[in-house]
This record gives structure tokens, C-alpha cells and sequence, in this order.
């Protein structure tokens, strides 16, 4: 499994061992599922969402695959707003 994500490219490899870091018995099929993406949508778009998948902190199969079925992995990352922007709407009511 290791060559192939190497072939893939980082953002692949880096996926898969978020994946297997923590309930690796239970993750098993998930890393092959992901490398098994290329073919269907190649190894360029599989990079770019495998690399927003880990860029929003949810490396799994199932967030890669639906980044690629929307087609948004060359999307630009969302903005955070900042956490105080919205919290005085309800404390402003006399």
C-alpha cells in the first residue's frame, strides 16, 4: 500500500496515516477505498482532495469520496470568521 501512495503523491499518504492512527483494525478497507479512487477520478484530483480532506481535519473515505463527487476539491478553503463576530446579537436586547 505504501507504493501506491507514493505514486499518488503527500497529500494520499498523509490521509491514509491519519486514517490508520487510531482504529487502524477498523479502518483497513478505508485505505485501499482511497487509493481505489484514482481510477475513477485520477490522481490529480484525488491529491486536491485528499489534501482538503486533511485541510478541514476529516481524513476519511468517506469525506474524500464526497469531495470528489461535488467536484470541489479545487474549491477554495471556506474563511473562519472570527468567534466573537456574532456573539452580542442576543446580549444587546434590553
Amino acid at each position: 500500500m505504501v507504493p501506491l501512495t507514493l505514486q499518488v503523491g503527500d497529500a494520499c499518504r498523509e490521509v491514509i496515516d491519519q486514517l490508520l492512527e487510531f482504529n487502524a483494525l477498523y479502518r483497513l478497507r478505508a485505505a485501499p477505498g482511497i487509493l481505489g479512487l484514482r481510477k475513477k477520478y485520477g490522481d490529480t484530483r484525488l491529491k486536491a482532495a485528499c489534501r482538503k480532506a486533511t485541510s478541514v481535519g476529516d481524513p476519511s473515505y468517506r469525506t474524500v469520496k464526497g469531495i470528489l463527487v461535488a467536484g470541489n476539491e479545487t474549491d477554495p478553503e471556506p474563511e473562519t470568521g472570527d468567534a466573537e463576530e456574532g456573539r452580542g446579537l442576543l446580549c444587546d436586547i434590553p
